[in-house]
């Protein structure tokens, strides 16, 4: 029989699961990652953890499941950077998006450099854009390799050091136009495309190589794609939807036929193959809010969602900009603000109100995605998803209809769909908005964006 693993590769930890030939959940593995290295700037990963971990994963599955047949896929988080000696040795740590260095080259640089860079590659001038990280190191970059962790996977697995087109365009160095390296990006920060992996398509497939000391009749590896095009491919069967992702952060994606940059707003536009691109913004600010809500209120998340039930009145304005922000913001070091507070206010409705807050923030990028492409509906997928009074509340906000997966960990199939080109059939629960919500909730929005105006100027 043949099975199929997806192999999802985040910022924080490593989840695989085994699928039937006909697409059925049988079984999961999870590795929360123990090798963090982090403080106000840095955000590094150990790659060698995350590859043991993948081969213990694989290990499990296929000793304890009759395989002989194996299908693998590949999804990643964006935007990494593992720098490499010309024997394909590791040296040093893989910096993630998270990573802030090269936020200060960002301030440095004219608008005109900014600008040509971003609508080169369609990727945000920002710190979790690899180019600006490279930049940083230009002076050191000839004497390695650049890897990142898609394609120093699919190199562990298969011997072929190859990158998926999506993960290339998030890099920084990709160009729109050319569909290839970009040549003034690699020349600016003295690199050469000897220096870079091979791009594929994400259909791209080559043997399992590494050896598992088992027997496998057969078993294909292919590259797949990014972790933000997975989500979205993940509820290809939807029409006229984008797709909401609250993990850690946010964002919020949709697929597009035409390639859309606007260098006012920051989108991002990454190639997913030769026909789409995927259009969106990202945040740095998501369900990291609601844990941090958790921590200084020592209220655990099924507590908090009760609050949110009750709807209490919202008491002040909360930006919730905790880890700085991406979009709608752009700044590597604004900080979160309560403000407006009076004495009507108690425990209650500030838990409320910071929640609202974080998710007012996730409504600002909704309504610009929309005004690039229109939809009317919205995919959403993460955790926080399980707190059903969180669920109305984001309809409520957002004031459309939701699709949540019934299936647990579905955007992992995501990846399947884009790679097979088929819809694989999804159970959802819609939650419609609570009209009487929205116009209490659009106020309070409306308030939002006008203070937000005041405390940017």
């Amino acid at each position: 029989m043949q099975y199929m693993i997806s192999i999802d590769v985040g910022t924080t930890n490593l989840k695989m699961s085994l699928f039937t030939q006909d697409f059925q959940p049988l079984d999961g593995f999870h590795y929360g990652y123990k090798e963090v290295q982090m403080d106000d700037v840095k955000y590094e990963l150990n790659l060698n953890e995350i590859l043991q971990a993948i081969r213990e994963g694989l290990i499990y599955f296929i000793e304890h499941h009759p395989i002989k047949y194996l299908e693998l896929f590949i999804t990643t988080a964006m935007h990494s950077i593992q720098l490499l000696n010309h024997d394909m040795s590791f040296f040093g740590n893989t910096l993630t998006w998270a990573d802030r260095r090269g936020a200060e080259l960002i301030q440095n640089r004219s608008k005109k450099q900014l600008e040509t860079q971003y609508l080169t590659t369609g990727t945000p001038y920002h710190s979790m854009n690899p180019f600006y990280k490279l930049l940083s190191m230009k002076e050191s970059l000839s004497n390695f390799k650049i890897g990142s962790i898609k394609d120093l996977i699919y190199y562990y697995l298969t011997d072929q050091w190859t990158i998926d087109v999506a993960s290339a365009s998030s890099s920084g160095l990709y160009s729109l136009k050319e569909h290839t390296w970009d040549n003034s990006v690699l020349n600016e920060l003295h690199l050469s495309s000897k220096q870079l992996p091979i791009i594929e398509n994400p259909r791209y497939s080559a043997k399992l190589t590494l050896n598992l000391a088992v027997n496998l009749a057969e078993a294909v590896v292919y590259i797949g794609t990014s972790d933000g095009v997975s989500s979205n491919y993940a509820f290809a069967g939807l029409e006229n939807a984008a797709v909401l992702s609250i993990g850690t952060s946010h964002a919020v994606r949709i697929v597009s036929q035409v390639p859309k940059v606007n260098p006012l707003k920051q989108n991002f536009c990454y190639q997913i193959d030769a026909k789409d691109y995927l259009v969106g913004y990202p945040s740095n600010n998501g369900a990291n809010v609601l844990q941090w809500i958790s921590e200084i209120f020592n209220i655990d998340l099924e507590a908090m969602d009760a609050i949110i039930k009750k709807r209490p009145s919202i008491q002040g304005v909360f930006f919730p900009f905790i880890n700085g922000e991406r979009s709608p913001i752009w700044n590597d070091f604004i900080q979160a603000n309560l403000s407006d507070l009076h004495r009507g206010a108690n425990r209650e409705s500030i838990i409320y109100s910071l929640v609202c807050g974080m998710l007012f923030n996730i409504r600002h990028n909704v309504d610009l995605l929309k005004e690039d492409i229109a939809f009317d509906k919205l995919g959403v997928v993460g955790g926080a998803m399980r707190l059903f009074g969180l669920r109305q509340l984001v309809a409520d906000v957002l004031n459309l209809p939701i699709y949540i997966p019934q299936m647990s960990q579905a955007e992992t199939l995501g990846t399947i769909n884009l790679v097979k080109s088929i819809q694989i059939e999804t159970d959802f629960d819609v939650i419609k908005p609570n009209l009487g919500q929205v116009a209490i909730l659009d106020f309070a929005y409306s308030n939002y964006r006008v203070k937000l105006q005041r405390y940017l100027s």
